[in-house]
């Protein structure tokens, strides 16, 4: 993959100017394996980073450590198989932060870094359009665009009548119709949406149809599902 495919642009060039006179390579994290090992997707491969002894120097709180969607400074290790270190993280330009546990007011960092995030509410007895607005403003505070995505739309009679009261309850926010199991609104996601160098994220509570959608949209992302329970139509957390 080359950097813009990966979601590189002319702000995170221009931030990286003093790493790249070091003779660092940037990358992006795509995952977080455990307490400081990241996995880190570099232009020619993948590779598992860890911060060093001079990063713990300079970062002082766990927001300023790597989350998923940074783009870091990574230098790899001389002989070592697929091994680099983390020098830096790049300034955000957006992110999806809460307050971590305990009593002290630390922001922990959940992801950066996303162009949009999809809102998804499931059409089915777990439908709460307030929990659409509490979700909205999480989304309008990372800096993300967000899109509101009312799955399961063969699940409701009458789905475009309730988009259209979804729609008058958050004006200015794209509100889609989507279904998995028709295929109703997957073609618009992609062509839309599901673009080169675009970071997608997709939050909502559990059992609307997350990993289904992602499971349409990605080739060969084989995210597990379940079925929800019958009563509330809630989730099993089936996909961590």
């Amino acid at each position: 993959m080359t950097l813009a495919e990966l979601g590189w642009g002319d702000a995170f060039e221009a931030h990286f100017g003093p790493y790249a006179k070091e003779g660092l390579e940037p990358g992006r994290v795509v995952c977080e394996l455990r307490r400081n090992f990241y996995a880190v997707r570099t232009v020619s491969d993948e590779v598992l980073a860890e911060c060093g002894g001079g990063f713990f120097h300079s970062a002082r709180t766990p927001d300023q450590f790597p989350a998923i969607g940074d783009w870091v400074a990574v230098k790899t290790r001389v002989g070592g198989a697929m091994r680099a270190d983390i020098h830096g993280v790049l300034p955000r330009m957006t992110k999806f932060s809460r307050r971590a546990a305990g009593s002290e007011e630390i922001e922990q960092i959940i992801a950066a870094n996303v162009d949009t995030v999809f809102l998804v509410s499931g059409l089915d007895r777990n439908f709460n359009p307030r929990r659409i607005q509490r979700f909205l403003v999480a989304a309008r505070a990372s800096g993300a665009e967000a899109v509101i995505i009312l799955n399961k739309a063969d699940l409701c009679d009458d789905a475009e009548a309730v988009r259209d009261e979804v729609v008058t309850l958050v004006p200015g926010v794209p509100v889609l119709l989507t279904s998995y199991a028709t295929r109703k609104g997957l073609k618009g996601l992609v062509t839309k949406y599901a673009l080169p160098g675009r970071t997608l994220a997709f939050i909502g509570s559990s059992g609307v149809g997350k990993s289904s959608l992602i499971n349409a949209l990605v080739r060969d992302a084989e995210l597990p599902t379940a079925e929800v329970r019958d009563k509330d139509s809630k989730g099993r957390h089936t996909t961590t």
